[in-house]
């Protein structure tokens, strides 16, 4: 899956605001890593960006949590690519 979050999602953006992605996909790396390959790949094609990798399975065990950074997400954004 492939969301977009934040103000470009909300439709309150400006235009200096980044663009704010969540990709959910498999993954046996640590969360902090999973970002920079898709970052290298999407070099030049978007102004700023930040985009937010997390696993089917965090997904699922954080996704019922009250204020969790991945339930705002899921609530406010908009699927772009659902696979």
């Amino acid at each position: 899956m492939i969301a977009l979050f934040g103000s470009r999602a909300r439709g309150n953006s400006r235009p200096d605001s980044d663009l704010d992605i969540l990709i959910v996909m498999d993954s046996d790396l640590p969360r902090w890593k999973r970002p920079a390959p898709i970052r290298r790949a999407l070099t030049g094609l978007f102004p700023a960006k930040d985009i937010v990798v997390y696993t089917p399975k965090e997904v699922e065990e954080w996704k019922a949590v009250p204020n969790a950074f991945i339930t705002s997400i899921l609530c406010e954004g908009r699927i772009l690519y659902e696979g």
